[in-house]
């Protein structure tokens, strides 16, 4: 088993980059290298008041760098409608993967 400690902001701006970065590592705490990881922004839902929209924007995803051993940074784009998304995280070692999922609203304050 592995982990990953990440934290997001709840809001963001439209046209606003959400950083990720992140150390993956052992339930014991060493590090593990030559892992690979994903992020990607997916709309969930309008928010309340706003109009619904006619189609479901397209997932966005990004290469997540290993920027040094065990580290891993990268930005997803929130260029799309005001709304709820998931942001989900996929971190994949050997024969093993890792999924995490996290809730922020995109809207213009």
């Amino acid at each position: 088993m592995f982990l990953a400690n990440f934290e997001l902001k709840d809001f963001y701006a439209p046209n606003n980059p959400i950083d990720i970065a992140f150390r993956v590592e052992t339930e014991v705490g060493a590090l593990i290298v030559g892992a690979s990881a994903t992020a990607s922004l997916e709309w969930t839902q309008e928010l309340p008041g706003n109009t619904m929209l006619e189609q479901k924007p397209k997932t966005k995803s990004v290469v997540l760098q290993e920027c040094e051993p065990g580290y891993f940074s990268g930005v997803l784009k929130t260029n799309g409608p005001e709304g709820y998304y998931h942001v989900h995280i996929l971190i994949m070692f050997e024969e093993r993967s890792v999924t995490y999922t996290d809730t922020i609203i995109i809207e213009t304050i």
